[in-house]
């Protein structure tokens, strides 16, 4: 039976600053932070009112490392040109 913490944490994505998200998407640095420029990885979020401080939604970053497992296998028809 999960406790209450672990049902709203379940339940409501968390924010993630970047160096979680490395570690999560095993990326490095420069290929993660280019691939949000070009608007191929989730966009951060600003936090705390600072105008350098960011972090990733939790959601977003899982669902970003699942296409990058479904373009591996072929799975996701988004990834692939029409024929």
């Amino acid at each position: 039976m999960l406790t209450h913490k672990e049902e709203l944490t379940m339940q409501t994505p968390s924010l993630w600053r970047l160096p979680r998200v490395l570690d999560c998407t095993g990326q490095s640095r420069a290929l993660f932070l280019k691939n949000v420029q070009q608007k191929r990885a989730p966009q951060p979020v600003r936090i705390g009112g600072s105008r350098r401080a960011v972090a990733w939604v939790s959601d977003e970053i899982a669902a970003y490392i699942r296409e990058q497992i479904e373009a591996r296998d072929g799975t996701n028809p988004s990834q692939h040109s029409a024929a």
